[in-house]
């Protein structure tokens, strides 16, 4: 925080009011936070650190006006200046205000666009409004300023499948494994896409294997090795991977067709079609 304007025994001060704020956030006490913190802004009202805790703790609240505020007056040249952005903008986001989110972060990019995050939550905006092109060309200016970002490739790449583009998505996912060789959601992707196509299927069973040492709780990565295994005549084994997947992720209607196909396969009939009818109810 900036204190030059306070003299050292105020400064003083107002770190210990600072310590007593961050006690009643750690106690959840947020209402005795906001107004300890809202005092010590009256002192310092330069201070984009406790602007930003401030923030914060109106999110933490669901206060969002007021913590939209807050964050929108960090200047630039602060360390809480990126976070702030991405947090207005979420908070817009979270509002059903799309045009302030998008104009929040593409301000933000003007302002510093050596921050990759800004340019994923752009892409990520775009999507939700289906403007998958212009997501796309968001991500083709960060994937050449970032190179060496894998998510962002990853990205890429996801929009690419919406575009149709598969090929390209392929190929963006493989350039993501070259940066990150352990990046799970990119071995996932490929993994189920070989499944779905039914090509290299043994590949495609490594990186799933893979994947799932990475993250042994991750639902989808189960059905991923489930379904892979199934395209391989490995029905016995699927039904494990997919059951245990369907544990997981009970409310994923495709993870709950895969286990009925599997079911169905080994002629599991009562059971396949209490999952069928169990996707059904989900969609």
């Amino acid at each position: 925080g900036q204190y030059e304007i306070l003299e050292a025994s105020d400064s003083e001060n107002l770190e210990a009011k600072l310590s007593i704020a961050k006690i009643y956030i750690d106690q959840k006490a947020f209402s005795k936070a906001i107004v300890k913190l809202e005092e010590i802004l009256g002192r310092a009202p330069y201070s984009d650190k406790i602007r930003y805790y401030l923030g914060a703790v109106y999110e933490e609240v669901k206060d969002y006006k007021n913590a939209i505020t807050q964050f929108l007056q960090i200047p630039v040249a602060s360390s809480y200046y990126e976070d702030s952005v991405i947090h207005a903008a979420y908070l817009f986001k979270l509002i059903d205000d799309y045009p302030k989110a998008i104009a929040t972060v593409e301000n933000g990019i003007k302002m510093k666009d050596s921050y990759p995050q800004f340019y994923a939550l752009y892409a990520g905006f775009l999507d939700d409004l289906k403007e998958y092109d212009r997501a796309h060309s968001v991500l083709q200016q960060a994937v050449q300023k970032f190179p060496k970002n894998a998510q962002l490739h990853f990205y890429i790449g996801s929009i690419n499948e919406k575009l149709g583009h598969l090929d390209q998505t392929e190929v963006a996912m493989k350039k993501v494994l070259e940066i990150d060789e352990n990046h799970v959601q990119a071995m996932n992707y490929l993994a189920y896409a070989y499944a779905e196509q039914g090509k290299s299927l043994e590949e495609a069973e490594r990186m799933a294997r893979k994947a799932l040492d990475l993250k042994p709780q991750d639902g989808y990565v189960m059905d991923t090795l489930g379904w892979v295994l199934y395209k391989q005549g490995k029905i016995e084994e699927a039904i494990r991977k997919l059951e245990a997947a369907q544990k997981v992720e009970p409310k994923e209607s495709i993870i709950a067709e895969h286990l009925g196909d599997a079911y169905f396969k080994m002629q599991l009939s009562d059971k396949a079609k209490k999952m069928y009818q169990r996707a059904t109810e989900i969609e």
